[in-house]
């Protein structure tokens, strides 16, 4: 353990810093666990990096953070005396990476507080982890500086991220979540720029843009309680692309809410031809998007997926046959009999319905007619689908 009661680690040269376990720590209100001043750069993969109410690691110059494996920073700082648990400030004039997340957490427990603060006219790459603040904003952008998130978790009680000056929030991947507040608020004249992931809130606007700042939304999805786009986005913006922006107009009452598999109850969508149902995901429950090559998750806790409408799909016999199962788009189905019992039509009477995981209906394909077994779903996308056959079913999986 490292430990100081003002600075356990001040960084005056080139040399650089790793920590890959252990503690780091400054105990005094106002210190700094890792204070670095000068071009080396700190690569934490492991320990804990923290201060009771201070900065767990200053950037003072244009020295670069690498935040990754199982690093855990944290600290109870507020931010009106001390300006995050990552604090980038720089005199440079580079644009270089400050600071890169690909993994571990990085927090802030106090109430107001700030995981991390960017006043640098660097860049901050975020791709992993968890970034996230007990009652506070995760992350401001207060500078010419750019913020980049590909991946990993952004979470917040109040504004997720907040663009507060002449810079630039690009969001390609990952999740950004607020609960109460704005989640991600462009407060000044810089610009948010959606190109992917998931932007949502819950009792607030998922994107707001308070001042003469852009925001463009070209992929991803957006989701907020209610039942309009105004609901969900506060000022003006751009979209294009395969964006959708969602709304659910959560019902009166303590949760959970019960909604059927497949189904789209309370759901709103913007633009009206994009699709999106309740599911469940990785034992997840939540809304399903699809719009042409969006094809977005959106996680709601509280929530009971009745299952009832795939609860039909059992194998009953193995005398089914589907070949080649994988299959790229062609199949075909041999041994028609189902618990010793033979079909009662003809096979020129017999049509085979094919369902999706969420229990809809995509295809009907038309009777077999004499001799002929073979299905076609080149066109449907990749998973799994169910076969339905005169009241039987099977399995098949497109690749």
């Amino acid at each position: 353990m490292q430990t100081n009661t003002r600075v356990a680690i001040h960084i005056n040269g080139a040399a650089p810093l790793t920590v890959s376990g252990g503690t780091v720590q400054a105990t005094q209100a106002g210190g700094r666990a890792i204070y670095n001043v000068s071009t080396g750069a700190i690569t934490i993969s492991g320990g804990t990096v923290q201060t009771i109410t201070g900065i767990a690691i200053e950037n003072g110059y244009i020295g670069k953070i690498t935040v990754s494996g199982s690093a855990y920073i944290t600290s109870g700082n507020i931010s009106n005396s001390y300006p995050g648990t990552i604090y980038l400030f720089s005199d440079g004039t580079s644009t270089d990476p400050r600071l890169e997340i690909s993994g571990g957490t990085v927090e802030n427990t106090a109430t107001d507080g700030i995981a991390i603060y960017n006043i640098s006219v660097g860049e901050v790459n975020i791709s992993g982890g968890n970034i996230t603040t007990t009652n506070g904003t995760t992350v401001i952008n207060n500078g010419a500086g750019i913020v980049n998130i590909s991946g990993g978790e952004i979470t917040s009680t109040s504004d997720a991220i907040v663009n507060s000056a002449s810079g630039v929030v690009n969001i390609s991947g990952g999740t950004v979540s607020g609960t109460d507040g704005t989640t991600v608020n462009n407060f000044s004249t810089g610009a948010i720029n959606i190109t992917g992931g998931i932007v949502m809130a819950t009792t607030g606007y998922a994107l707001e843009n308070s001042n003469y700042g852009l925001i463009t939304i070209i992929d991803g999805a957006v989701f907020a309680y209610g039942s309009t786009i105004e609901d969900v986005i506060n000022g003006a913006y751009n979209q294009s692309g395969n964006n959708v922006i969602v709304a659910w107009n959560k019902p009166s009452g303590d949760p959970p809410y019960e909604y059927e598999l497949g189904a789209s109850d309370d759901i709103f969508i913007f633009p009206e031809e994009a699709s999106a149902v309740w599911v469940m995901q990785d034992e997840n429950t939540g809304i399903k998007v699809e719009y042409n090559t969006n094809n977005s998750f959106i996680p709601i806790e509280d929530i009971i997926i009745d299952l009832s409408r795939i609860d039909d799909f059992r194998f009953t016999n193995n005398d089914l046959r589907i070949y080649p199962n994988p299959t790229k788009g062609k199949f075909n189905v041999s041994g028609l009999k189902f618990n010793d019992r033979t079909l009662n039509r003809t096979l020129s009477e017999v049509e085979v319905e094919v369902f999706d995981i969420y229990g809809r209906l995509v295809l009907i394909s038309p009777s077999f007619g004499e001799g002929r077994r073979e299905v076609d779903i080149s066109h449907l996308p990749a998973g799994v689908y169910f076969l339905r056959i005169d009241g039987k079913t099977a399995k098949v999986v497109k690749e």
